[in-house]
């Protein structure tokens, strides 16, 4: 009686009913598009109140093609872009216009446009890795099955400072893109003379879904798969990738003369090496450190995938050369990192532009490398291996090994999924989401209350969740923001302007001098993690302390928006919005605070918004000048000048404005109308009883070029970092172009 129990309790795994293979082999979108779904579903499944990540997505990316899209559609897009910190180089943000995911937010909602590209992010990485391992690399489907789903769900918190897959800032389908490409070239006939026309097409879809900084550093793979995986038509298939490099190349050339004509005059021209502006062997030490245990938290990151690798060489013998290949190249990149330092030191004063270049980021490769090498390791894994009767207890069986580890990277992979979800949802209901960011009612009423006021800017003082960028999305322009590449010149003014921060608190300092794409008006609190209660019970922020206010105001900013009370004479707070008792709702438990939160009962974190007195104009006729020799003395005399003095004296370097007349200014009126305002493209009417210098709180840039009634006029840097015009006194129109070398034409609408 035991013994039939026992039989009858014993089940043979074979007679399992298992899937329709056919349905399997048939429906593989299906279940990646599934696997999509509830990946991104926290970015767009609650509407408003949907996860936004903050770091690089929520400070500036994912606001930045918001923006951008709104530009688009208004038909005000231009190389100039006046929006973000006193203007920039549209191009040098590296984003086209035109991109598919800027069009996405031009056709929907913010948050439903953000959810949609995190899907088709994970998808395209998910699936085309799949489609590329079980195609051109002849795979079985349950190895690639896990590299896609691996690949797809990107948790890679050593690289993303975050576990939650791709994000924006690194381009719409840049990494995610790299499985699609490899897939698509791998089908073509090295011997169809269309099969270039589809290399390069294909070229061009990279060309304006990747962001070029990153995409630089994924061609390599190209060749490398075509090298390790090579088509059947011997030698002549490299020329599929070289169509496809060379029409990525043709379509990012302004991209990339964007960057080598703005990069010499930026922030970045002066970046201190990898090691910092000054080493010895201690930093040197430090930063081998810091590097290994980079390598080391990607390998982490990416440890079942590499052990699959491991043990499918270590069963193959190594003599899977495309196994063999992936896992060196994976580790190469790794061990790039430490070396990377002293290697860029070593050729530093040699790089010119490219000083401000991170060669290292051939990290970027390491996951999608080992994600394949996870592939073609476990299919080396024997499918099936016999257990002896003495060790099964019954009858001589089988367990399939393979199946079995793969089955547990899987369950792993799917608990990693889960364990983003509920993260995901926690910091959601801590203020990162799309409705706390965009949408806070504060803002849309100072939108309202600001329609038809001329020219100003609005700056942000910065805690940890309220970047400057949110205001982006309104169409506010801004003095301060997370941009790419910037003025140099902007950069020392900006240090200026918090300089009452920065000399008591080094690690601000340093973080602003050395790096310095955050141009912000960091709070004291600034690094600390996300506040949980309400800032209103604490003393207001004395202005002074911490920020110039008339160098604010001169660089036009007419409103300060705050995560905490400001306290200045100079400052009149407009009418608070009110929005509920936020302490209350973050005492709650966790549970309940969750189900009010989906019910929309969160009240958003209180803003308070002030207007500047002491605000200036944009377009500022100067009387006297400040002469100096060098820029550090000028600098120094803006940062120490008084209000009126800043009001109506330019500061000039002697080298900047050569032989112009400025002995001939004196003291009268002079009235300046702003007529015309549009991308690349400024119209000035001025009345002036006397000659005079114009001052346009824009950054300066040596493509600004100007005329006076169709005369060519000379542009040059005033204040140090704004634009300055000599004007003779009468009536005269101004027309100012900006004229970079890659516009194809001038813009004068």
């Amino acid at each position: 009686m035991q013994a039939s129990a026992r039989i009858q309790a014993e089940v043979d795994l074979r007679k399992i009913p298992l899937p329709d293979s056919r349905w399997l082999s048939s429906n593989w979108a299906i279940i990646f598009a599934l696997w999509s779904l509830w990946l991104s579903i926290t970015y767009f499944g609650l509407g408003p109140l949907s996860f936004v990540f903050l770091h690089d997505t929520g400070d500036s990316a994912l606001p930045y093609r918001i923006a951008l899209s709104s530009a688009v559609i208004n038909r005000i897009w231009g190389y100039w872009d006046f929006q973000k910190v006193v203007g920039i180089d549209s191009l040098s943000m590296q984003v086209w216009p035109f991109q598919p995911d800027v069009m996405v937010f031009a056709l929907l909602p913010g948050w439903l446009a953000y959810g949609l590209i995190k899907f088709v992010q994970r998808f395209m990485a998910g699936y085309f890795t799949f489609r590329l391992l079980t195609g051109p690399a002849g795979l079985p489907p349950a190895p690639s099955l896990y590299a896609g789903l691996v690949y797809g769900a990107y948790v890679q918190a050593g690289m993303n400072v975050n576990i939650s897959g791709f994000s924006l800032d690194n381009g719409f389908l840049t990494e995610a893109g790299l499985p699609f490409v490899l897939w698509a070239l791998s089908r073509l006939d090295a011997y169809a003379f269309r099969s270039y026309i589809y290399a390069a097409l294909v070229g061009l879809f990279f060309a304006c879904t990747a962001w070029f900084p990153n995409a630089v550093y994924l061609l390599p793979m190209v060749f490398f798969w075509f090298i390790v995986v090579p088509p059947k038509e011997g030698r002549r298939f490299m020329l599929i990738p070289l169509s496809f490099t060379l029409a990525w190349s043709i379509a990012s050339l302004p991209l990339a003369k964007a960057l080598i004509e703005n990069v010499p005059l930026s922030h970045r021209a002066d970046w201190p090496g990898p090691m910092g502006p000054s080493w010895d062997n201690h930093v040197l030490h430090e930063y081998m450190l810091r590097k290994v245990a980079f390598s080391w938290q990607i390998i982490l990151d990416n440890a079942w995938a590499l052990g699959l690798a491991v043990v499918g060489l270590f069963v193959s013998r190594r003599r899977d050369r495309r196994l063999l290949a992936l896992v060196l190249a994976a580790m190469l990149c790794l061990v790039f990192q430490p070396i990377y330092g002293p290697v860029h030191e070593f050729f530093h004063q040699h790089l010119v532009f490219l000083k401000a270049v991170n060669f290292n980021r051939v990290y970027l490769l390491v996951p999608f490398l080992l994600s394949l090498a996870a592939a073609f390791g476990a299919s080396h894994i024997p499918f099936k291996v016999s257990i002896p009767r003495a060790l099964s207890g019954t009858r001589c069986r089988e367990l399939s090994i393979r199946s079995l580890l793969i089955g547990l990277a899987v369950i792993w992979v799917l608990g990693q999924s889960c364990v983003i979800q509920v993260r995901n949802m926690y910091h959601a209901t801590l203020g990162a989401n799309f409705k706390e960011f965009y949408l806070h009612p504060a803002v849309e009423q100072l939108s309202l209350h600001t329609k038809h006021l001329p020219p100003f800017r609005v700056a942000t003082v910065a805690e940890a969740l309220r970047p400057p960028a949110c205001l982006w999305t309104l169409g506010f322009e801004t003095p301060d923001g997370y941009v790419n590449v910037y003025s140099k010149r902007y950069q020392e003014f900006w240090e200026k302007v918090i300089s009452p921060l920065i000399l008591s608190n080094q690690d601000i300092f340093r973080f602003f001098h050395n790096w310095g794409s955050k141009v912000y008006l960091f709070s004291p609190s600034y690094f600390n993690p996300f506040p949980r209660f309400d800032r209103a019970q604490f003393a207001p922020l004395r202005l002074r302390d911490h920020y110039n206010l008339s160098l604010l105001s001169l660089a036009n900013v007419q409103f300060l928006v705050s995560p905490v009370r400001l306290a200045d004479e100079n400052l009149s707070e407009l009418p608070r919005v009110e929005t509920g008792n936020l302490i209350a709702f973050q005492q709650q438990g966790v549970l309940s605070r969750l189900i009010d939160y989906v019910a929309g009962k969160k009240p958003f974190a209180p803003l308070y918004i002030y207007e500047n007195r002491l605000f200036m104009p944009r377009f500022l006729p100067m009387t006297k000048v400040e002469l100096f020799d060098q820029s550090s003395d000028l600098l120094d005399a803006l940062g120490k000048a008084e209000y009126e003095q800043l009001r109506t004296t330019a500061f000039l370097k002697k080298s900047d404005v050569g032989t112009l007349p400025l002995d001939q200014l004196s003291s009268g009126n002079a009235e300046v109308k702003l007529l015309d305002y549009s991308a690349d493209r400024i119209v000035l009417g001025a009345d002036a009883a006397s000659d005079f210098i114009l001052v346009i709180s824009h950054n300066y840039s040596p493509y600004w070029k100007a005329s006076i009634d169709g005369r060519p006029a000379t542009v040059f840097p005033a204040d140090h970092t704004f634009q300055g015009l000599y004007v003779t006194k009468g009536r005269h129109e101004i027309t100012l172009r900006y004229q970079p070398p890659y516009a194809p034409f001038s813009h004068d609408r």
